[in-house]
């Protein structure tokens, strides 16, 4: 709250919150969420026993709870809210768990819905993401607003750019300023050939547009 409230005073800019929306039943926690113009939380399961599966969360977090928490942020927020459906293949898309995530969005109510899938590995956890198909067939059953959010194809962006223009490096710096990443990362992200990506990379180091940090055996790539 004492961010957003501080970051209101230098600029005019809609503020969008990005979260997990775990907590947000907690009385102050939404207060201060409500601060924002947009709030964007997740929801990557419609039942409790699907929620412990993926997340594997503290004792102390309660499945409808905290749903109901996003219920009672929705109907008082007089902002917009974009949730974030986000499925596992095999896990949270079966035909009966998209029947009860449907009946969740009703109870949300959210002004839009997003449905991702995982597109980078996942230390620890043998997970595949959904087809994009199957993403685009979800969305059409969970809200009048729903859309699917398909991988980024860098070669389409590269195609329609202007004849010289380094579109994957400067791909590749959008991604790491979020978060550093490893060679593998970026390979797995962006679905660029391996080669590319350390053609890219070695161009940037050259030009001071990125550094390198070694962490448990691994090298990490990420911005000044």
């Amino acid at each position: 709250g004492t961010l957003v409230k501080g970051i209101r005073r230098l600029t005019d800019i809609p503020l969008l919150l990005i979260t997990n929306g775990s907590l947000l039943f907690q009385e102050d926690v939404a207060k201060d969420a409500a601060c924002f113009d947009m709030v964007a939380p997740s929801l990557d399961a419609p039942d409790e026993e699907t929620f412990l599966k993926i997340n594997q969360p503290d004792p102390s977090l309660n499945f409808d709870q905290i749903v109901q928490g996003l219920v009672d942020f929705g109907g008082k927020f007089k902002g917009e809210v974009f949730l974030e459906v986000f499925l596992l293949a095999g896990v949270n898309d079966s035909p009966k768990q998209i029947d009860a995530f449907a009946r969740l969005v009703s109870r949300i109510q959210p002004h839009r819905v997003d449905v991702n899938t995982v597109a980078r590995p996942v230390p620890g956890r043998s997970v595949s993401g959904v087809s994009p198909e199957r993403l685009r067939e979800v969305a059409k059953l969970l809200h009048k607003s729903a859309s699917s959010v398909e991988d980024y194809d860098y070669s389409k962006a590269r195609a329609a750019a202007a004849p010289g223009q380094s579109v994957l490096a400067d791909v590749i710096v959008e991604t790491i300023e979020r978060r550093p990443c490893t060679l593998d990362d970026l390979a797995a992200s962006l679905g660029a050939p391996r080669q590319e990506i350390i053609k890219a990379l070695e161009m940037l180091r050259r030009d001071n547009r990125i550094v390198t940090m070694d962490r448990d055996s691994l090298v990490y790539y990420g911005t000044p």
